[in-house]
């Protein structure tokens, strides 16, 4: 088995330190962040956030996996909080080291999968956009410049003409019959 330095290194790990922080900060602000384990995690000194943020902390415990014999340190425990009068909905209770590994591993699957967004899927000539005009980019002179979406639909705009021109004409549309299933 493979050591969590294979997917995210110290950078990421304070990156994920620092999103942890943003969210902390938003406690007040956002109810969506008012949670049991942000109160926690607010609670502790920062001192302490700073220690696991620190590239000691890091190099020691998380990146050769030795946390897992840190009992106190690492755990997941679940709760449940009323939803209304007859359901509850199951909560997961982390520690500071597992939300930030689990912050760290997302973090670097964001990075892969933007990688892959904008080399792959972004790259394709025949990605034609039609809720949106595409995305318009002033050049250095001012002038818009035109992405691939754009020059793809006037392209295909162009055909559409020429189809007109020389007699071709749209499919019939069949006629739409709606019907109410609630009566």
């Amino acid at each position: 088995m493979g050591e969590l330095d294979d997917f995210f290194d110290y950078n990421q790990w304070k990156d994920a330190c620092e999103l942890l922080e943003a969210q902390i900060n938003l406690i007040n602000r956002n109810k969506h962040f008012n949670t049991l384990n942000l109160q926690y995690f607010n609670s502790l000194s920062l001192e302490y956030r700073e220690e696991v943020k620190s590239q000691d902390f890091f190099e020691k415990y998380i990146s050769n996996l030795l946390f897992y014999g840190l009992e106190d340190v690492v755990f997941n425990n679940i709760y449940y909080v009323p939803k209304n009068r007859f359901s509850y909905r199951k909560m997961s209770y982390n520690s500071l080291v597992v939300r930030l590994i689990n912050n760290a591993i997302g973090l670097y699957l964001y990075k892969v999968s933007e990688k892959f967004v904008n080399e792959f899927v972004n790259n394709k000539d025949s990605n034609i956009s039609s809720r949106y005009g595409g995305k318009i980019k002033y050049n250095d002179n001012g002038k818009i410049s035109l992405n691939k979406e754009n020059r793809n639909m006037a392209y295909y705009l162009k055909c559409q003409e020429a189809g007109r021109k020389a007699g071709i004409t749209m499919p019939e549309q069949e006629e739409i019959t709606f019907t109410n299933f609630i009566r």
